[in-house]
């Protein structure tokens, strides 16, 4: 079958058709052996193919030869690979692996001060080696800044304090529970909302560099739709307004108040304003209990 395979994927490298997605689509479905395989067969017909030498080198590395894969990457580099950061974490990979910590730190740290940032890289087993490395540690926490900024940035961490698995409460009633978890590398924040009488919904929560200000979007399963906009912030508080929403037109706006308490529950106080005679009207008041804490 594996002879098959190889006679046919030699076919295609004659005719032209066997292409560096295909090498791609090997290696991505764990098909390691393959990928060498028609990587090598490829070297045969050109053998400065840097994506042919590239994935020789990460197939190499996943069968632990080190060796060979760091000078199938050398090779890849000098064929003019692209994108190089891609092609030279690898061979630091192969250089922690090989015993020579100073020259993959050497090499990474070139990488970080030519602004490498992409931290998923980083982050591959084969890099234990050196994960007692006062300085890789340091390498990483650059990259990982580089790459997701909007972690460390304190107009997107604002709302961080709803972060968390919560229980949510009106009263001493419990009445539904929240899922609120980062996404977009941090740069988002999405509420994945259930109730025990089958009522769901969800919204998308994100700050706004070009108003500098803080949004939601709420989508509810009966195809409720609301539209808030950051009205007021500070510290452990934020509050939205929302004139763009699916209620009855006899209430005029909506809004909602976000406030962390000092045991570190959260208080959601939904409030609706009525067209007639602009007065505000408690809708929702709820609780937010941690899950841990009440385990």
């Amino acid at each position: 079958m594996r002879k098959s395979l190889f006679l046919f994927i030699a076919g295609l490298f004659s005719l032209g058709l066997f292409s560096q997605n295909q090498l791609q689509a090997l290696y991505s479905q764990g098909k390691y052996e393959d990928c060498l395989a028609a990587s090598e067969l490829r070297l045969e017909e050109a053998a400065s193919d840097s994506m042919a030498l590239f994935f020789q080198g990460l197939c190499q590395i996943q069968a632990k030869d080190y060796a060979q894969a760091y000078e199938s990457l050398k090779q890849a580099e000098k064929a003019n690979f692209q994108p190089l950061p891609n092609c030279q974490v690898q061979q630091a990979l192969c250089l922690a692996q090989l015993k020579k910590p100073e020259e993959a730190l050497q090499l990474l740290e070139q990488l970080t001060e030519n602004g490498f940032a992409n931290h998923t890289l980083i982050q591959q087993e084969a890099f234990a080696p050196l994960e007692n490395n006062q300085r890789f540690q340091s390498l990483k926490d650059s990259i990982h800044r580089r790459s997701y900024p909007c972690y460390y940035d304190p107009n997107y961490t604002h709302f961080d304090f709803w972060i968390g698995e919560w229980e949510v409460y009106v009263g001493s009633t419990k009445v539904g529970e929240n899922t609120i978890s980062k996404q977009e590398g941090g740069c988002a924040v999405l509420e994945q909302y259930t109730t025990a009488r089958d009522y769901v919904g969800q919204s998308y929560n994100y700050y706004d560099p070009a108003d500098e200000l803080w949004k939601q979007i709420w989508i509810d399963k009966t195809g409720g739709i609301s539209n808030y906009v950051e009205s007021e912030r500070k510290d452990g508080y934020l509050q939205f307004i929302s004139t763009d929403h699916s209620r009855p037109a006899s209430y005029a706006n909506l809004r909602m108040t976000f406030s962390q308490n000092e045991d570190g529950s959260v208080r959601q106080h939904i409030e609706q304003q009525a067209a007639e005679n602009q007065a505000w009207q408690t809708v929702f008041d709820g609780r937010y209990v941690r899950k841990t804490a009440r385990e």
